[in-house]
């Protein structure tokens, strides 16, 4: 970036002070997921669910376990019905155990 210094230098100033917090807001907003999130739930490989959320499913029975952030789980009769949870984020193949 180039920052030319004349009459607008204030707005320059002020372009880099939003290039500068935006970089840094990025930056900070990359690091918010750690794999220690996965790991907690032994080695069990975890389909995440995927937005936007679903808002109609199909009346299927393919049992699930829809894990949510804090940890509990519970079986739902498919995975778009887990997924629609707004708590659950994840979930395993079958009935929770």
């Amino acid at each position: 970036m180039i920052i030319i210094m004349n009459k607008n230098y204030s707005f320059n100033k002020l372009l880099l002070k939003i290039v500068v917090i935006s970089f840094t807001s990025s930056a900070f907003l990359s690091c918010a997921y750690t794999q220690q999130d996965d790991d907690k739930f032994d080695d069990r490989k975890l389909t995440r669910c995927v937005s936007p959320k679903p808002e109609v499913c199909t009346n299927e029975y393919a049992p699930v376990c829809g894990f949510e952030a804090d940890g509990n789980h519970r079986t739902f009769s498919n995975a778009c019905t887990a997924c629609s949870d707004a708590e659950v984020n994840s979930y395993d193949e079958g009935a929770c155990k």
